[in-house]
């Protein structure tokens, strides 16, 4: 009986907390009481377990899924078109990207593995990316480069926002809120898996990159 009212009280307590349209959780007299809801301002029907593939994964296994490899000229000819082809040979800064796009990888896999020291790699997270993504016809030559892969990944994640502002404390609260869904989108549109994995044309990748947003948009909790 005890129990029942604590439960009680705590209901109607908490009756009158509601999302205001700065985000934030307020009662009916104004005061805060949450910054976001749930912390990353996700509402919960619109979220699911997903898991993220780096944790788990030993140094060589990691390296072989997710490093993709520009100078394999033979692996490069088999997977895309002349097209493709003749801008990675003739565009100096594919090297560098692409560098720069498996240390990202390797600092995001360092970062879940000090969240999550157990190696629990299950989440829950918004946009369930694998049931999105529709394989297409591997005998073909991919005609997506790998640059407007990196160029894409990166465009979306800086429309990914929950924490509005541009001043340094809501940067930063904006990237812990999303730190997870980030890591998740960087690893499974990597351009190793996009490339050989997934086999992405162009076009489906611009639809996906577009149905990633919109979903992750709809999956904010909404005032009220």
């Amino acid at each position: 009986a005890e129990t029942g009212y604590i439960q009680r009280r705590l209901i109607k307590a908490m009756e009158s907390v509601m999302v205001h349209y700065d985000g934030t959780i307020r009662n009916s007299v104004g005061q805060l009481i949450q910054l976001r809801y749930g912390e990353d301002g996700l509402a919960g029907e619109q979220v699911e377990f997903q898991a993220l593939p780096t944790i788990k994964l030993s140094n060589k296994a990691f390296e072989k899924k997710f490093k993709f490899d520009p100078s394999n000229e033979r692996y490069l000819r088999r997977t895309f078109t002349e097209d493709v082809l003749r801008e990675l040979m003739s565009c100096g800064d594919v090297i560098q990207e692409i560098e720069e796009e498996w240390e990202q990888l390797s600092r995001d896999r360092e970062v879940l593995r000090q969240i999550f020291p157990s190696g629990e790699n299950r989440v829950v997270l918004p946009c369930n990316l694998h049931r999105m993504i529709f394989h297409i016809n591997k005998r073909i030559p991919s005609d997506l480069s790998p640059l407007r892969v990196i160029q894409g990944v990166r465009d979306l994640l800086s429309r990914v926002v929950i924490v509005k502002g541009e001043d340094r404390l809501s940067k930063l609260a904006n990237e812990n809120a999303t730190l997870l869904f980030q890591s998740l989108v960087r690893s499974t549109l990597c351009t190793k898996r996009v490339a050989e994995e997934f086999h992405l044309t162009s076009e489906s990748f611009e639809w996906l990159i577009g149905e990633i947003e919109t979903r992750f948009q709809q999956a904010q909790v909404q005032p009220g």
